[in-house]
């Protein structure tokens, strides 16, 4: 009987935490503005304002324990509190424009490229800069952690190649060859990496055997590039609007997410893999659901291109609907034990 109860319990539970929970992305402008949306309602819950991020193709990410990371025109790191939009920290340190940032999945470092041809890594807790990685001959586009925290990928574009930094002995492994101007990069899995270029081709590298498998040319040229979580699937960002989710193994067409009238500037997944969403020089952002193809919900509020996207790490609890819901929650509780009450009575002939 107590099993019973208890399962009984632990479903209502999950389901309470399902109805409380929070999915959260963050928008970046050059409006000067980084955005905090629900996404399930489509409400903008925060509104972050910064003069250094005016008219410039700033991007931002979010760390595992609720900060933001922002990189301003003239290329030093904000860190703000997700949920209070305070100003945390400066990093200072590039000589240019910032194009790119990243923290490591533990939260405990930042990577960041720019137009001064580095890439650099930041404590994030002290802001104090470890390293500057040099070997891009003109700026980097664009950087990503390995899920070990042990390397770093960056795109290089003029310079046309991808480099691999181990950072523990500050050497890079360079991949290139007949690149054109390689605008992102992500990781698909510890020994592979994708990127995709200018000259509208996504390649997938094998770290382990040095290979590359090419996909065909696409109509356009290729903008932004995220991998899925589960490393299965990528989803590309090109000019003129155009969002397509491919295999990650062979780089074959799945789907195309069409809507925005505009060059998508950025792209993420989810952290459950379930929805895209897409920033285009539209001024809006989408969530798809990556089963459908659908497109859930438009998140309007910024005046200008929207320059970067990317989602909260984890689901957060909805203190409000948590609220609504606890009087419910106690009502279905009371029920539940005057049920098992009235069986427990049949079963066991009026007596525990």
């Amino acid at each position: 009987m107590k099993s019973k109860y208890l399962v009984l319990f632990a479903l209502f539970t999950i389901n309470l935490f399902q109805a409380t929970s929070c999915m959260k992305v963050a928008t970046l402008s050059s409006d000067g503005t980084v955005r905090i949306w629900d996404v399930q309602t489509g409400k903008e819950l925060q509104v972050i304002r910064d003069e250094g991020l005016l008219s410039f193709a700033c991007p931002v990410a979010w760390s595992p324990n609720g900060k933001i990371a922002a990189i301003d025109r003239l290329g030093a790191i904000v860190v703000f509190d997700a949920k209070t939009g305070k100003k945390l920290k400066v990093l200072e340190g590039h000589e240019e424009w910032g194009r790119s940032v990243a923290w490591s999945s533990d939260g405990k470092k930042i990577a960041s490229g720019a137009s001064d041809k580095t890439v650099r890594i930041w404590d994030a807790k002290t802001g104090d800069e470890l390293k500057v990685l040099r070997g891009h001959m003109e700026e980097v586009n664009s950087v990503a952690w390995s899920s070990d925290g042990k390397k770093v990928a960056s795109a290089g574009s003029v310079d046309h190649t991808v480099r691999i930094w181990d950072l523990e002995t500050g050497r890079d492994r360079v991949l290139g060859g007949d690149m054109y101007f390689v605008s992102a990069v992500a990781w698909i899995s510890r020994k592979k990496v994708v990127s995709g270029s200018w000259d509208r081709a996504v390649r997938i590298w094998d770290l382990e055997t040095g290979g590359c498998n090419v996909s065909e040319k696409y109509k356009r040229s290729i903008r932004a590039i995220a991998c899925s979580p589960d490393g299965r699937k990528i989803v590309i960002g090109f000019f003129e609007g155009a969002v397509m989710i491919c295999d990650a193994k062979t780089g074959q067409n799945l789907q195309v997410l069409e809507g925005h009238n505009g060059n998508i500037n950025s792209i993420a997944w989810s952290p459950d893999g379930k929805k895209v969403a897409s920033g285009a020089s539209d001024e809006t952002v989408k969530i798809w659901d990556v089963k459908t193809g659908r497109c859930e919900s438009i998140l309007k509020g910024h005046t200008e291109q929207v320059y970067s996207v990317a989602f909260c790490p984890i689901k957060e609890i909805d203190k409000d609907k948590q609220e609504r819901l606890a009087f419910l929650g106690r009502r279905q509780s009371i029920f539940k034990t005057m049920v098992l009450s009235k069986d427990s009575t049949k079963e066991n002939n009026g007596g525990l």
